[in-house]
């Protein structure tokens, strides 16, 4: 038992870069070879595990990335796993690498350095990890040429035939592979929309931009049995893909095969599902919804992710409150549901109202003063086109040089700045083509809605959109008085410029265990003084803490009045 221990292993390493290889037998050719006669000759005995890279190419060394089963292979190497003295085993040279012939010779180098003897299937021939002979090297310089020459060759080819097929493509509109997305088909040579799809796509797009999430449309879907385009079950990732790219549009833009453009946009290659408004309006809500994340629940909170503490600088949520078998949601600080802080609660109804019925006696010049504010768009072009430069340099070295570890993390933080500045140019393109002022117009309008009792869901999502473009943040001092509670309510406007102040005052119904009476209780609300708001910003905590102080203190009975009730 223990010489069997001993013995070293082969461990067969077999690789194929494309499926045509695989219809070809090129698995069952490299598996299927005789690893027992290559054991027998060189001492070796089989491993239980065969090292399969499929559909992977080595062109650019990409099989030895630790994301596949060759840099899986030296992973275990470097760790120990695979001791010293046991040997990878290739049906050839090519089956390791085809990359330029100097990285090639590298990475057998690091293999001997690794003390792992090196086997060729088609030769029986094993090259060791301690070998001296000069036409060892030799053989394998050679066969590293003439595999990186063929794939150069090949993918010159390859590059040529797609010059052409998006020249016809671009000239003609031929199509340029037989894919194409599920709510589109071709007959009789013209690409048109499935009549029976067409209205969904609209619809998933126009619920983005009415403020609905993945997980919300999906839950839609499935309850009114709206039909996938692929026959399958509605993913959040399937989703996000038809939101964020522009084949809805009817663009197509062609890639490489790692991913990277490949020319420019072809426009009008497919049919346009929507508009480019309905399309920016969809980014711009997915935007918001991103920056102004909330808990979520069944009861749409239009103030989700703007209302700020004053005190500690944290988040209000709406929660459901319950006692004594009664129910009500009120607004509590993050901080203090966690216990980090004191808790801050206002009854959400109450500030619901107050906030909303304020919100709709303002006069929209007072805020927007003619001014929608700078139009971003150029700026956040040119820093987009910047980090796409960049990457594109980036991508080019590793193709030129082969993987990099420290420029594959660049490249990785590169794509996330891509996305979030394309979230952004989206979003600033939105507000150039509908300024604040018509987004005011549409508030005006869902308050008016809601004010007549229409609580629907889809309607509260509107308005919480709507009130995300308008509202840079709602700045929330809560200051109990006994059983009272008086909160100052500061409301920044986009830009965050602008701004306005009110007092809101809460008196829970209060009743009386002597005579079995109820004292009804009420709100108040109206804006602050400006003479006892000057400079107010309760943004700063020092402000906030002097005016919490002074509300503490505040002989508020007289400011009671029916004038102020609602």
């Amino acid at each position: 038992m223990s010489g069997h221990s001993t013995t070293p292993v082969q461990h067969p390493y077999v690789r194929i870069s494309h499926p045509e290889q695989r219809k070809g037998g090129g698995l069952e050719r490299q598996t299927a070879a005789n690893l027992e006669e290559f054991g027998r000759r060189f001492g070796f005995r089989t491993g239980k595990r065969v090292y399969v890279d499929d559909g992977v190419s080595a062109w650019q060394g990409l099989n030895a990335t630790p994301d596949h089963e060759l840099g899986h292979f030296l992973a275990d190497a470097r760790s120990g796993l695979i001791r010293p003295g046991d040997c990878l085993l290739i049906e050839n040279y090519d089956r390791l690498s085809r990359q330029d012939p100097w990285a090639a010779i590298g990475l057998v180098s690091e293999l001997r350095s690794l003390r792992i003897h090196v086997g060729r299937l088609d030769r029986m021939k094993l090259l060791r990890h301690d070998s001296k002979d000069y036409g060892d090297f030799f053989e394998a310089a050679v066969e590293f040429m003439r595999g990186n020459s063929e794939s150069e060759v090949k993918s010159m080819r390859n590059r040529e035939a797609w010059k052409r097929k998006r020249k016809a493509a671009r000239e003609h509109g031929r199509s340029l592979t037989g894919q194409l997305p599920g709510w589109i088909e071709e007959k009789d040579g013209e690409r048109r929309l499935k009549p029976e799809f067409a209205a969904i796509m609209k619809r998933i797009f126009q619920l983005t931009a009415n403020g609905y999430g993945l997980s919300l449309i999906i839950k839609r879907f499935l309850d009114e049995g709206v039909p996938h385009f692929l026959g399958k079950h509605w993913t959040r990732s399937y989703l996000a893909t038809i939101l964020k790219d522009r084949r809805a549009l009817g663009e197509y833009q062609p890639r490489l095969s790692n991913g990277d453009p490949d020319g420019e946009v072809i426009k009008d290659y497919y049919p346009a599902a929507v508009t480019e408004d309905e399309w920016l309006a969809a980014r711009a809500g997915a935007a918001q919804r991103y920056r102004h994340r909330g808990r979520k629940g069944q009861y749409v909170n239009v103030f989700a992710g703007l209302v700020k503490n004053a005190i500690d600088g944290d988040s209000y949520f709406a929660s459901t409150w319950q006692k004594n078998g009664q129910k009500r949601r009120i607004l509590t600080n993050h901080a203090g549901a966690d216990g980090r802080a004191k808790r801050c609660s206002f009854p959400f109804e109450t500030f619901e109202k107050a906030v909303l019925d304020l919100l709709d006696e303002i006069d929209p010049h007072s805020i927007l003063n003619g001014h929608s504010g700078p139009d971003e768009t150029l700026g956040l072009s040119g820093k987009l086109h910047k980090v796409e430069a960049e990457l594109g340099e980036a991508v080019a070295f590793m193709n030129q040089h082969g993987f990099s570890v420290a420029i594959g993390k660049r490249v990785t933080e590169l794509e996330t700045q891509k996305q979030r500045l394309t979230e952004q140019l989206a979003e600033a393109r939105q507000k150039a083509r509908h300024p604040l002022s018509e987004t005011w117009g549409e508030c005006k309008t869902l308050l008016g809605a809601i004010g007549k009792g229409d609580e629907s869901n889809e309607r509260r999502l509107r308005l919480q959109t709507v009130l995300r473009r308008m509202i840079d943040s709602i700045w929330l001092l809560v200051v109990p008085r006994g059983r009272d509670r008086l909160a100052a309510v500061q409301i920044w406007f986009a830009g965050g410029k602008r701004h306005r102040d009110y007092l809101v005052v809460h008196r829970q119904p209060r009743g009386n265990r002597h005579n079995n009476k109820t004292k009804p209780g009420g709100t108040w609300c109206d804006s602050l003084d400006p003479e006892d708001a000057t400079d107010l910003d309760l943004r700063q905590r020092e402000d906030a803490e002097a005016y919490a102080e002074l509300l503490s203190e505040w002989d508020y009975s007289d400011w009671l009045t029916p004038e102020r009730a609602f």
